[in-house]
């Protein structure tokens, strides 16, 4: 029975339960976010797993997961409160985006910076020659 004390329809279980799928999705995306700021990358990947896995299960269409007439339990979320959760998340996720793609690019200038270095020890230090006993490399100190 439902709290105005209609008979429960299988639509409003399923709407309870999508809310609660958006409501999970929601915590896994903010946990994904304190995951990233505090460098933990095997809890960022655990939970990308588990949001990749409730993202295949949602309706992903767009449309309101409760149905009309359907009557949330007592004390049960409004869909207007997973709304306003969805909203935080997409917040969340866009910070991520963010955070990920300073990461990448703080990454490859590191890499690009190592790669000039190596170019500059690569001429600083050439080659021993025939000429030069074992062990022993030429020196180029002009740079």
């Amino acid at each position: 029975m439902t709290p105005r004390g209609g008979p429960e329809i299988a639509g409003d279980r399923l709407a309870r339960r999508r809310l609660e799928e958006w409501v999970r999705y929601a915590q896994i995306v903010h946990a994904q976010e304190e995951a990233l700021e505090s460098g933990d990358v095997a809890r960022f990947e655990v939970l990308a797993g588990e949001r990749k896995a409730l993202q295949d299960t949602l309706d992903v269409s767009g449309e309101d997961p409760a149905e009309p007439g359907a009557d949330p339990e007592e004390g049960a979320m409004s869909g207007e409160d997973v709304a306003e959760m969805l909203r935080v998340a997409l917040a969340s996720d866009r910070r991520i985006e963010a955070r990920l793609r300073e990461l990448r690019d703080g990454a490859a200038r590191e890499i690009r910076d190592a790669r000039r270095n190596d170019r500059a020890v690569e001429k600083y230090a050439a080659p021993a020659t025939d000429a030069d006993p074992p062990g022993r490399i030429h020196v180029d100190f002009t740079l």
